[in-house]
């Protein structure tokens, strides 16, 4: 299929997806109203091929000992020859222009880390997903590139949004605020009552449709949503322990944990339905509220 006859499947794909979406959101109770759209961008999308320099920086920005996988090529492969490092960047802008991600980019094999020492039970292990770095350079210039779209028209609220913004310091600021809250209570003989929050399976629960429609509410360029398209949608895995590897599996849910997709867009597909409903979630790494009152206002 061709890159234009590939965009018009996806135009219908997503057109139904949306609608569904609109008429659960709408059909559900008041706390999911319908989506806010937002009003066209001051800034445009900046959808050009990765340039050679987008493509260093990604590289020199990698650790030379992450693991690759599963075709064996490092990160130090490219950040030791420069001239195999612009074959690679001809390669990811031919992909980019054709709106074609390899197949070989979209495999991943999972394998289980412990969580602590002496862990036993699958609960206290957490998987990681090992690709192709070939594959992590590209989707990591696919990610700079909305992070950069939404603070530049304002579409991301960073009192509230924090981790995974550059130059937003949100542990920092969170760590400095707790201590102040906590040095008034001293001073004061207040009573402090702190709630952290926390998304079970942030990243797993988000469907493929919502992000696609939070994509389209940013007004994101279609090139970039029949990429993430394809890409989540042939995206496929297997689990492997020291005994045992299961069968290919495809991924119809969410993202892997280690896929550098782009994490802000399921950030998104959350905050744009949290936004329209009028509540202010923390983001993954700032997952608590501090509420400096009663416990009964608290319940209120």
């Amino acid at each position: 299929m061709s890159a234009p006859e590939r965009s018009a499947s996806k135009r219908g794909r997503t057109r139904n997806a949306s609608s569904g979406i609109h008429s659960s959101l709408q059909d559900s109770s008041s706390s999911n109203p319908r989506p806010i759209w937002l009003s066209a961008p001051g800034i445009k999308f900046d959808s050009k091929p990765p340039s050679l320099q987008e493509v260093i920086a990604v590289v020199n920005k990698t650790r030379a000992k992450s693991a690759p996988w599963p075709n064996g090529v490092p990160y130090l492969l490219y950040k030791r020859y420069p001239n195999v490092l612009e074959k690679l960047h001809k390669i990811l802008g031919s992909a980019w222009r054709n709106i074609k991600i390899s197949k070989e980019w979209m495999t991943a094999e999972r394998v289980y880390i412990p969580n602590e020492q002496d862990s036993k039970g699958i609960n206290q292990f957490r998987p990681i997903s090992l690709l192709n770095v070939e594959g992590k350079i590209f989707l990591s210039i696919m990610a700079s590139r909305p992070t950069k779209y939404l603070k530049e028209n304002g579409y991301i609220n960073t009192s509230v949004q924090k981790g995974g913004i550059p130059c937003v310091l949100g542990c920092l600021e969170h760590a400095t605020m707790i201590w102040e809250a906590n040095q008034r209570a001293k001073s004061e003989k207040l009573n402090l009552h702190v709630v952290w929050l926390d998304l079970a399976n942030a990243y797993g629960s988000v469907p493929h449709e919502m992000i696609q429609l939070a994509l389209r509410m940013y007004h994101v360029p279609e090139v970039i949503q029949v990429m993430l398209d394809d890409y989540f949608g042939g995206f496929r895995m297997r689990f492997s322990t020291n005994d045992y590897t299961t069968n290919w599996i495809n991924l119809e849910v969410g993202i892997a944990y280690g896929m550098h997709n782009i994490p802000n867009t399921v950030r998104n597909g959350h905050g744009r339905h949290i936004e329209s409903s009028r509540r202010q979630y923390m983001s993954r790494q700032s997952r608590w509220r501090m509420f400096n009152a009663s416990p009964e206002s608290i319940h209120e």
